[in-house]
C-alpha cells in the first residue's frame, strides 16, 4: 500500500512538472511573439519621432508635437522592456520546472559546515 501511494505521489509530481514545463513553453512562445510586435512598434515610434523632429526643425510643426512623438517612442520602449523582463522571468520558471535551481544561502551554509 505504501509503495502504491509513493508511486502515485511520484506520478502526480511528474505530471505537475510536465504541466509547469508546458505552461512555461507556451508563455515563452507568446511573449516572443509579443516581443516581435512590440519591437516593430518601437521601430515605428522612433521613426515617427525622427520625422516629427525634422518637421519641427524646419518650422512646420510645434514643439509640442515633437515632444508628444518623443513621449510615445519612450512609452513604446518601456513596454518592450517590460515584455523582455517577462520573457526572462519565464525562462527562469522554465529552468526551475525542468528541475534546475540554485542553492539557497542556508543550503550553502549547511554544505560548508559539512566540509
Amino acid at each position: 500500500l505504501r509503495t502504491e501511494q509513493a508511486a502515485l505521489a511520484y506520478e502526480q509530481t511528474v505530471l505537475e512538472a510536465l504541466g509547469e514545463v508546458q505552461d512555461a513553453l507556451v508563455t515563452i512562445r507568446t511573449l516572443k511573439d509579443e516581443q516581435v510586435a512590440r519591437q516593430a512598434h518601437v521601430d515605428a515610434a522612433v521613426h515617427a519621432q525622427f520625422l516629427s523632429q525634422e518637421r519641427y526643425d524646419k518650422g512646420v510643426t510645434s514643439y509640442l508635437e515633437a515632444l508628444e512623438s518623443q513621449r510615445q517612442a519612450f512609452e513604446s520602449q518601456l513596454f518592450l522592456a517590460g515584455v523582455r523582463r517577462q520573457l526572462l522571468q519565464n525562462h527562469v520558471l522554465l529552468y526551475k520546472a525542468l528541475g534546475g535551481g540554485w542553492p539557497t544561502q542556508e543550503e550553502k551554509d549547511a554544505s560548508s559546515e559539512e566540509d
